[in-house]
């Protein structure tokens, strides 16, 4: 369960790293199973940066286990309340590739393009388990921007939801400083649903 102080950051932030809530165990275990997500389609010789997998959680129990077999999930429960998040039906396992120098310019929120009932793909928020050390930036960690869900609230508030549409994912908001995630492999990020964030440059020599 989070603390006060990691309820206040998650309110005033729009995000909060959690550490080692996921055991080294259960880590391997999802990093065999990306290993294997990797060798059956593998990236293009040429691909650099951000290169992704949206395997079904049915299908990759390893990867499910990172949240339904550890505190994950109500360490999450802690923000909305015990039994009120659904298990998702899909992961998302995200790759940096080096190099990848290009520095994110803006940010942006998920849920563009639409669903096929042309609805937004809006969820409560973004659960991430970190599969490796990140502990310098520019190292392929995720870019946020602090406090932007708060004036994202505030731009929808004031233009309506159909703002959405017209946004695309990007709402002119004005921006706060970006920081980048740091953290160990088993650290959980929980982060607001409108929290502007993005892809960040990777110039380690690791994946």
């Amino acid at each position: 369960m989070l603390d006060r102080g990691q309820l206040d950051e998650f309110a005033e932030r729009g995000y909060v790293v959690v550490p080692q809530v996921v055991s080294r165990d259960l880590v391997g275990a999802a990093s065999r199973a990306i290993d294997e997500l990797i060798e059956s389609a593998p990236p293009g010789p040429d691909v650099r940066g951000p290169h992704f997998y949206f395997p079904r959680t049915a299908q990759t129990p390893s990867l499910a286990a990172l949240l339904m077999d550890s505190p994950a999930l109500t360490t999450a429960e802690s923000l909305t309340g015990i039994g009120s998040l659904e298990v998702p039906w899909q992961a998302q396992v995200a790759l940096n590739i080096p190099p990848f120098p290009a520095v994110p310019g803006w940010h942006h929120i998920d849920g563009f393009p639409l669903e096929a009932d042309g609805r937004p793909g809006t969820f409560t928020m973004l659960a991430g388990v970190l599969m490796s050390d990140q502990l310098e930036d520019d190292a392929g960690n995720l870019w946020v921007w602090p406090g932007s869900h708060l004036a994202h609230t505030e731009y929808f508030r004031e233009h309506g939801p159909d703002a959405f549409f017209q946004a695309g994912g990007y709402p002119p908001i004005q921006p706060s400083r970006a920081e980048q995630v740091r953290g160990r492999a088993g650290d959980l990020l929980l982060a607001h649903y409108l929290l502007g964030h993005n892809i960040g440059n990777n110039t380690s020599e690791r994946v």
